[in-house]
Parts: C-alpha cells; structure tokens; sequence
C-alpha cells in the first residue's frame, strides 16, 4: 500500500506539471467523439483473444499429462486470475488453474503450468532487447540511462536472454538429469512431467506466446489512439516492449502494478509525446481490461467448481457414486 500510494503521488506531481493539462483533456474528450470510440469493442475484442490463446497455451503445455477441453482451459486461466491479483507477480495464478485438475495430476501440471510462463517471459525478454536496442539513442540522448548502463543492461539482456534458450529448449533432459538429485517421491512427482516435453510442444508454445504478445501491443496502440496519443508505431511499441520487460523483472501486486505501469508508461512513452493524459489512461485502461475484468469473470467461475470433487473431474462421476462404488469393492 505504502508504494502504490508513493507511485500515485509521483503520478500525480507528473500529471500537475504538464502543460497544457486542460487542452491534453480537451483532446482526449475530442477524440472520443470521433471514429476512434470504435477502438474501445476491439480492445475488449483483443482481451478475449488474449486470454483464449494463453487457455491454448497451457492446454496444450498440459496434454502430455492431463488433457483437457479448450472451454475448462479457458475457465481455468480466468479462474487463476482472480487468484493472481493478490499476489506478487500473479504466481497465484497457478492455484485457480489446479481447482479444475483431478487430484493426482495437480503436482505435475504446475511444472508445466510453470514452463507455460517460461515461454512468455522468454519472449519477452528477447523482444525487450530489441526495443533497447532501437531505443537506445533516444533512451541516452534524454538521459534515462547513461551509455555505460545502456551497454551493460543490453549485454546482460543478450547473455541471459541466450541462457534461458538454452535452458527451455533443454528441459527434457535437465529433468531427466535432476532425478538423480531429487530423491523425495513429492519433488520426483513435481518435475517429472517435464520429461514428457518434445521440442515441437516446446515451439508450438513460442508460437501462441508471440501472438500474445503481438496481441498486447495491438491492445496499447489502439487505447494509444483511442485517446489521442499519436506517437508513431515503431516507436510506440519498442517503449510497450521495455515497460512488458520491466513488469515482467519487477516483482509486482495488481495494485502497485497500476501505479507502476502509469510511471513506466510516463517515462518511456515521453520520449515521444507529451500528451500525458492520454499515457496514464491508456495504463489504466490495459490493468482494467487485461486484468480487472477477467479476474472477476474468474472469481464467479470458482463458485461453480468443487475443489475435492476431485472425482467428478477426473471420471465425469460424482464423487458420491466413486466412494460408493470403492465401498462396495472393500465389502
């Protein structure tokens, strides 16, 4: 709480110091009037979309192991939003998504679940790089980093970028080579679900995790212009690419996730633009849309699923029939 009131107040002294406030407002109400406001549905649109294709993602990272329907995974990835929101980096996530396992399959599936976000963060971190790397001249010449960071940030960037693509495309074999190590029967039960992994599994989920990505950048340009920032393309998303790299390093909450986004938004986008205003909105839109929204679809979904009916979900029988039926087979 003490930081995210922190943010807000520097956002606030950010938003005073503008110039030109009243008239960045004026703009934004202008062009809400116009055929911009047609960005809004398509926004919402892309939400969905995004959210279908990581529901793809973790289906198809969990096949090996417990396959499930596109609709459960999509109910699971909502569900694990709702979770999310409260804790540091949404690693809560992974908790709704177990309420729709069967008991059994839950362990492994959170090493999968676990390499489903490798592959986003993986992504992200490379397309981070690049965005250093096209940015770098305007990042030095406003002094938001000096050459020797901006040196050090890209080799450190290209080396640990190099190293977790080394490590994902060898996961198999890590885990085959960890056993030996693991001697506890739980942490065996844990890992060994990545065994199971092929490298074109591997690759399939790159693939769903850069049309995420394109998807998240379409989402800002569009509230970009929706309220009436027009900063060019390129430039407009290499800055989106270095603030998704630095939520994806900065252990965050939902709430002071909000007030990190609108600094970040502020700081990277005023290389290109002054319109404030429609900075924060748009930060605010994204966090409201992308997180808010669903995760309270999800929370809804959680009061139509029973955590130890376990049984139900792995047979399609009600639990009172399975215990039923395991009486009568000890009798």
């Amino acid at each position: 709480p003490l930081l995210f009131c922190w943010l807000s107040w520097r956002i606030y002294q950010e938003l005073m110091h503008t110039p030109h406030l009243q008239q960045s407002w004026q703009g934004v109400l202008k062009s809400l009037h116009t055929e911009s406001f047609f960005y809004a549905p398509l926004v919402v649109l892309l939400m969905i979309v995004n959210w279908a294709l990581e529901a793809a993602k973790w289906q198809v990272a969990i096949r090996s192991v417990h396959p499930v329907k596109f609709v459960t995974a999509f109910k699971a990835v909502l569900s694990g939003l709702s979770f999310a929101v409260t804790t540091p980096n949404r690693v809560g996530e992974y908790l709704g998504r177990m309420w729709y396992m069967p008991d059994g399959k839950r362990l492994q599936i959170i090493s999968l679940t676990l390499v489903c976000s490798y592959s986003q963060i993986l992504l992200t971190g490379w397309c981070g790089l690049a965005a250093l790397l096209f940015l770098k001249s305007a990042l030095i010449s406003n002094s938001i980093l000096t050459t020797g960071w901006w040196t050090t940030a890209a080799w450190l960037l290209a080396v640990g970028n190099t190293i977790l693509t080394i490590l994902y495309f060898n996961l198999p074999y890590l885990e085959k080579r960890s056993e030996r190590w693991l001697q506890h029967r739980l942490y065996l039960h844990l890992v060994r679900a990545v065994g199971f992994l092929h490298s074109t599994t591997q690759a399939k989920l790159l693939v769903l995790s850069a049309l995420r990505y394109t998807v998240f950048l379409l989402q800002y340009i569009l509230l970009f212009r929706l309220f009436g920032v027009h900063a060019p393309v390129q430039q407009t998303a290499a800055a989106t690419s270095l603030q998704f790299l630095a939520l994806a390093v900065v252990p965050t909450i939902a709430l002071v996730e909000l007030g990190l986004r609108g600094q970040l938004g502020l700081l990277l986008m005023g290389l290109f633009t002054t319109h404030t205003v429609g900075v924060l909105l748009t930060s605010v839109g994204m966090w409201v849309i992308n997180l808010v929204v669903p995760a309270a679809v999800g929370s809804l979904l959680l009061l139509t699923v029973r955590f130890f009916d376990r049984d139900k979900a792995a047979t399609g029988k009600p639990a009172k029939q399975r215990r039923t039926k395991q009486m009568a087979e000890v009798s």
